[in-house]
């Protein structure tokens, strides 16, 4: 929040934050999307780009996920969701249109 504040002493400074979804659970989604409300997240200089990681193998071997379709409908589906119907998740749906600009696929490359 310290860094939102200093952005608007600077109208020509901008950033994009990077934040995970991982796909474990279908309210993750929802999750994110009040703990940015609740803790004041939004700034007109700032967008957040959500990143994806690719963890699908360490998830299931913890027993986060069964298959590969649980983590995309996990991801996804709530998106669509609130696609279809904005008012079914007014929080979510504020986040999306208003502050996400976009999603990155990460991998932990240290290991390349």
């Amino acid at each position: 929040k310290k860094t939102f504040e200093q952005f608007e002493e600077d109208a020509y400074t901008a950033a994009e934050n990077r934040i995970s979804v991982y796909g474990k659970h279908p309210r993750e989604w929802s999750n994110l999307a009040r703990w940015f409300h609740t803790h004041g997240m939004a700034s007109k200089h700032n967008k957040w780009l959500v990143q994806i990681p690719r963890a699908f193998n360490v998830l299931k071997r913890g027993g986060k996920v069964q298959s590969f379709g649980e983590l995309l409908e996990n991801f996804f589906l709530p998106l669509w969701e609130v696609s279809i119907n904005p008012n079914s998740n007014p929080i979510l749906d504020h986040f999306l249109s208003r502050h996400m600009s976009g999603f990155d696929c990460v991998d932990n490359e240290s290991t390349i």
